[in-house]
């Protein structure tokens, strides 16, 4: 049976395994995993799971520093900045 692992501290996603099911009708699953699959993400977006809800959240991952640097983008929230004040 496939199962997704996730860190139980932060509920990231880890990756997809398998299971042997023992037999009995109820498969036996490790603390850090589930049966319910994960969706598709978008480059950039991470996994987290759960746990209290039993379901899959997206989340965009924050931009590097570097990258809005390079894209000239501090200067423009800092004038965006002054100017509101």
């Amino acid at each position: 049976m496939k199962i997704y692992r996730f860190d139980t501290q932060t509920g990231v996603y880890l990756g997809e395994d398998f299971t042997d099911d023992p037999g009995m009708g109820t498969p036996i699953l490790p603390s850090d995993s589930t049966t319910i699959a994960p969706p598709q993400v978008k480059p950039g977006d991470t996994l987290y799971f759960n746990e209290r809800e039993q379901r899959w959240e997206v989340r965009n991952r924050p931009t590097p520093l570097s990258l809005i640097r390079s894209a000239g983008k501090i200067g423009t929230l800092a004038s965006e900045t002054e100017t509101k004040s």
